[in-house]
């Protein structure tokens, strides 16, 4: 596969490689099962690249994944820059799974992707990992059929609020 980890100056680290069949599941493990709970798309099968960014204010936190297969990986930027809105999910249970939809049917593997401690969890066909710094996960596609990239922006991060004023109670 093409060296993606020159992407680092960019604040892209390859954090391992899947093998996807062409059908991959996406948001909340816990809203699998529902039919409006996850994204489903179909992809091209084969080898896909994981790349995770950090966010700005914690690297522990991820605020963007980058999914990329492996005919893909050479022409890296056209297609991050060709990428077209796919969905948003929630993620009430503040983690998200990009999984091979062969096996996001098994409640034994969903159940696993909440064990982890420390994320992104990357499996041989898929991928946990937390919210990010807040809000829904947007999945991102690339336009070409098959798919041969997706990117999921996990929350926009928080409001910095300015400190309530300070309240003056005057003695009459």
């Amino acid at each position: 596969m093409h060296d993606l980890r020159k992407l680092a100056d960019d604040g892209l680290e390859l954090l391992g490689d899947l093998e996807l069949g062409s059908r991959i599941v996406v948001g909340d493990p816990g809203r699998f099962a529902s039919p409006d709970g996850a994204i489903r798309l179909a992809i091209a099968h084969g080898r896909w690249a994981l790349l995770g960014r950090a966010w700005e204010r914690d690297p522990d936190v991820l605020s963007e994944l980058v999914l990329v297969h492996e005919a893909a990986a050479g022409n890296f930027y056209a297609h991050y820059d060709d990428l077209v809105p796919g969905g948003e999910a929630d993620l009430p249970g503040g983690r998200v799974a990009v999984l091979d939809a062969s096996i996001a049917a098994d409640l034994d593997v969903v159940a696993s992707l909440y064990e982890p401690d420390e994320l992104p969890w990357v499996l041989a066909a898929g991928v946990v990992a937390g919210e990010g710094p807040g809000g829904p996960a947007r999945i991102f596609r690339s336009s070409a059929d098959p798919i041969g990239m997706i990117m999921i922006a996990l929350g926009a991060p928080p409001l910095q609020r300015a400190p309530a004023p300070e309240l003056v109670v005057e003695d009459d």
